[in-house]
């Protein structure tokens, strides 16, 4: 419960008033932020993949938001960096599925569209449905069954199978693969916490990992010597991006979930496809007909449900 203690000048109601204003907008504010941050990750690429390779932007996004986390941890609380075998398993799991999801994610925006691989991306609450449904015995209802069916039409539509455009199988290919691996993300991620593992302890583990990984993938010494003969401004770019759309990201949708209740954060979130698709059109001139647009009304609408559904259920 809210405690208002008054303030010089002002009645004690009207100060608890605006104190309960303060504390229902800054979490809704930090979901906000958190979709805009992650969906700037198209223009990033755009810049980027010119002189970077798709392996090399997701090690980045992957060392920079460990450093950040790591520090973070370091400085505020240095017993969340303790977690048992049992707990470390899914965090390793799911520091291999973010390094994919990002790597994917990259290569299907540089042979597709932003918006098409964005959309796609965020089709996992589907195959996280489906999953659960197979290996936790959740149940299937009816509202579940029209979401994944629309979802289906949808994604038929958004990448051109029906409708008569022009697709790249081999970027859809990748954007598909994303969605995979973000779904495993999540479900590995929901496995930690239900072993105890806090959001904040759970990113950082999953950065760390993800870094490890990478290094099996890319080179961080190529890396180095590749921003290092750029110009300072790329390089900026590309310490921006890790920070912007790994950390901060990570970082208020945490902020959020702790003050929010989870279903509310969820259906919020989809401003990340809406911010990754408009930045696309916008900006990268991405080509978005009336059967992809209503594709992505479909998928989005079907993800909003089965986020509110799922969160419901727990």
């Amino acid at each position: 419960m809210l405690k208002c203690t008054g303030a010089a000048g002002k009645a004690a109601p009207v100060f608890c008033l605006q104190e309960a204003l303060t504390m229902k907008k800054l979490p809704i504010l930090y979901v906000i932020f958190a979709g805009l941050a992650w969906g700037s990750a198209g223009l990033f690429v755009h810049v980027l993949s010119a002189h970077f390779s798709s392996l090399e932007l997701a090690l980045t996004r992957a060392s920079v938001s460990a450093i950040l986390a790591l520090l973070v941890a370091l400085f505020t609380d240095r017993k969340s960096l303790k977690v048992s075998l049992s707990q470390f398993w899914p965090l390793a799991l799911a520091g291999g599925a973010f390094f994919s999801m990002a790597s994917f994610y990259y290569m299907g925006i540089r042979n597709s569209s932003t918006s098409t691989a964005a959309v796609i991306l965020n089709m996992a609450p589907v195959f996280v449905m489906v999953f659960s449904t197979i290996f936790w015995g959740e149940h299937f209802t009816l509202k579940k069954g029209l979401a994944v069916a629309a979802a289906v039409v949808g994604c038929a539509l958004v990448t051109g199978i029906v409708g008569g455009m022009v697709f790249a199988p081999i970027g859809l290919l990748y954007s598909f693969l994303s969605c995979i691996s973000y779904a495993t993300y999540s479900i590995t991620v929901r496995t930690a916490a239900k072993r105890g593992v806090t959001a904040a302890t759970s990113n950082t583990y999953i950065f760390l990992i993800a870094s490890v990984v990478a290094c099996f993938f890319a080179s961080p010494g190529g890396l180095i010597r590749t921003a290092s003969g750029l110009s300072p401004w790329i390089t900026l770019a590309l310490v921006g991006f890790g920070a912007v759309t790994g950390f901060l990201a990570s970082f208020l949708y945490t902020k959020a979930m702790e003050r929010l209740p989870a279903g509310v954060v969820a259906s919020m979130s989809a401003i990340e496809p809406l911010t990754l698709t408009v930045t696309g059109i916008v900006f990268l001139h991405d080509t978005v007909t009336v059967y992809s647009a209503i594709g992505m009304v479909m998928i989005l609408g079907s993800v909003f449900v089965l986020s509110l559904e799922n969160h419901e259920n727990k």
